[in-house]
């Protein structure tokens, strides 16, 4: 079991493990309640920065960036590098995200290409890297009934109306 003691904020402040005397894990904020420390089992503690705008920059261990955000002027997450992935993401007028980019070096490649129906729902998510297409179907209350591969009508998922999954191929 586990017992949590909490900040002033309300917020989880410190996870205690089986034993009372063991902290494992403990959680310190900033004072505009953002997590600023999570050290686990007493051990790894893991720092996360950020902006003037509260959004989070950096993750660190040890002194070494771990993950590092970017933002578009519009407060829109523009790019995420991590130690093996660097993606870049455009976004429509609606500001919904239409391109996922990964950067090595100088050099681009367009991972992903997203396009919206009328209702602002994903339609069809293009892989560009393994060259397919996902079609996505929705019911009239905008959830998702199905997940198929354009052109080769295999379905990845199908609910029925109850939202249970009926079939599943790959």
């Amino acid at each position: 079991y586990a017992h949590f003691i909490f900040s002033s904020f309300g917020s989880v402040f410190k996870i205690l493990s089986n034993s009372l005397n063991n902290p494992s894990n403990e959680i310190k904020y900033t004072d505009t309640n953002n997590i600023s420390k999570y050290k686990v089992n007493n051990v790894d503690t893991y720092e996360y920065v950020y902006d003037s705008y509260q959004r989070l920059i950096q993750v660190k261990l040890k002194d070494s960036i771990l993950e590092e955000y970017t933002y578009t002027s519009d407060s829109l997450l523009e790019t995420y590098t991590n130690l093996t992935k660097n993606r870049k993401y455009v976004y429509d007028e609606k500001r919904r995200v239409k391109e996922i980019w990964k950067q090595e070096a100088a050099n681009e490649t367009l991972l992903c290409e997203i396009i919206y129906d009328r209702y602002d729902n994903i339609m069809f998510l293009k892989d560009k890297v393994n060259n397919t297409t996902k079609h996505f179907t929705y019911n009239g209350s905008n959830d998702i009934v199905k997940i198929s591969e354009l052109y080769t009508n295999n379905n990845i998922y199908q609910l029925d109306k109850d939202n249970n999954q009926i079939k599943k191929n790959r």
